[in-house]
């Protein structure tokens, strides 16, 4: 049955309702959010909009959103979009959702690096939120985003054109030859690093919905692309004191600074997210 046209704070009521009735999260919030996306409003003008009518259609649509939130797929999915240091990027389920503590990741490069000229590759690139970001706010930087999905490169490519941001895509595999041929005064990457074991702790709209190929590792060999990616950074990707730059399980913080000392890096550093937890670790080429 076609809903009526409704004004904006009765529709905003009626989703919180909706989100209610079915025991969602916030269901304030939730509704505020979804709103917000699919009006294209921000959240002074919703709360602004006393009189404003939604149409009909529009009505049905955000009603047919709502639903697939409530069988659990993730807002970001449903809307296709997902902000990310304040900057809206769109994301798919070939993508991770960007996460805060991603964000911390970027922060300490952009303080460590700034406005000077540098040369970077974010391994594993995803929606390409760590490379565009970087790039967006280190006007002086170069650089390359790979990854192993052609989905999600495509995604990251469309970022790339959606912020007008140069950047250099590539699809590669990194445990198979690279052909990458150049070196680079930055590696960063936010590779899989949730055990298999861990799945029974996830959110079903993580489990159910988000990439396993950019989640999941094995239980007995859970540190398998950070010793990879440390061992090309070392070999092949890293220029002489260049550093590397990882978001990790924070299971694993000092097993991973202890890996990188044995593999003959130096000032490895181990640093805590916005939560308390073991989440980022850098370390210089020695």
């Amino acid at each position: 049955m076609e809903n009526a046209a409704l004004t904006i704070p009765v529709l905003r009521h009626r989703l919180a309702q909706f989100f209610t009735d079915r025991c969602i999260d916030e269901p304030q919030s939730l509704a505020r959010d979804l709103l917000c996306d699919a009006l294209q409003l921000s959240p002074t003008q919703l709360l602004t909009s006393f009189d404003k009518k939604v149409d009909t259609l529009t009505v049905d649509a955000i009603m047919r959103m709502a639903e697939r939130i409530a069988k659990g797929e993730p807002l970001q999915y449903v809307t296709g979009k997902a902000q990310f240091l304040e900057r809206e990027f769109c994301v798919n389920p070939s993508v991770l959702i960007p996460r805060p503590e991603t964000g911390e990741l970027v922060k300490w490069i952009v303080d460590e690096y700034g406005d000077t000229t540098f040369s970077l590759i974010d391994i594993g690139t995803g929606s390409g939120c760590i490379a565009l970001s970087i790039k967006d706010l280190c006007k002086n930087s170069t650089v390359l985003a790979v990854d192993v999905s052609h989905e999600a490169l495509t995604v990251a490519q469309g970022n790339a054109c959606k912020l007008n941001l140069d950047v250099e895509f590539a699809k590669a595999d990194i445990f198979n030859q690279l052909t990458i041929n150049r070196k680079f005064d930055v590696v960063v990457s936010n590779p899989p690093y949730v055990r298999e074991c861990e799945k029974t702790e996830m959110q079903p709209n993580v489990l159910d919905y988000e990439p396993h190929i950019a989640l999941f590792v094995p239980d007995d060999d859970p540190l398998k692309f950070y010793r990879r990616i440390a061992q090309l950074s070392v070999d092949e990707l890293l220029s002489n004191n260049g550093k590397l730059f990882f978001e990790i399980n924070s299971a694993f913080g000092n097993e991973i600074c202890a890996m990188l000392a044995e593999m003959g890096f130096c000032e490895v550093k181990l640093r805590r997210d916005f939560t308390g937890r073991d989440r980022m670790v850098s370390a210089r080429r020695g």
